[in-house]
């Protein structure tokens, strides 16, 4: 860990940037503190404190930076097995209510900003990061509530329904 910090990969000297928020206080890589950066400003044109958001697959500081609840009760669905990840979506979405605003991300897991050409593929090798059942589950919630991308960059989707 002398070289990198815990799912932030890069030099150390290199994390000097932080995300622009009263409530972000630690350093991270240029790259990140900027995509972040964007992701909540795009953010705050969809979602409000106290809302339900989806962020798949590994964004849980979204959840803290925005005030927002996890959809699944967990805001960190990656760390799910794909059962358990069923039937907590099983679970949201028996709750009722309003449907989450989905942030879906696009970028490897570790390197938070390198582009995962798997991201939205369910015939990939799966693998540690990558669980095409989990996608699955993913594209089916947005095919069955009709979401539409309203945001899209490199990194992230945003999706709301209709």
């Amino acid at each position: 860990m002398l070289h990198n910090a815990y799912f932030d990969e890069g030099a150390r000297w290199e994390k000097r940037y932080r995300v622009d928020h009263p409530l972000a206080n630690t350093f991270t890589n240029q790259d990140y503190a900027q995509s972040t950066n964007t992701i909540l400003t795009e953010l705050k044109k969809y979602v409000h404190p106290d809302d339900y958001l989806f962020c798949f697959q590994s964004r849980p500081m979204l959840h803290y930076l925005t005030h927002t609840r996890p959809y699944m009760y967990n805001p960190w669905p990656w760390s799910f097995d794909t059962p358990s990840m069923k039937l907590h979506l099983q679970r949201a979405e028996a709750r009722g209510g309003k449907l989450p605003v989905v942030v879906r991300e696009k970028c490897q897991l570790i390197n938070s900003v390198l582009p995962d050409p798997n991201w939205n593929q369910t015939n990939a090798e799966d693998d540690f990061f990558h669980k095409n059942a989990k996608v699955r589950l993913i594209q089916d919630f947005i095919e069955r509530h009709h979401y539409q991308v309203v945001w899209e960059s490199d990194e992230y989707q945003i999706l709301t329904a209709n």
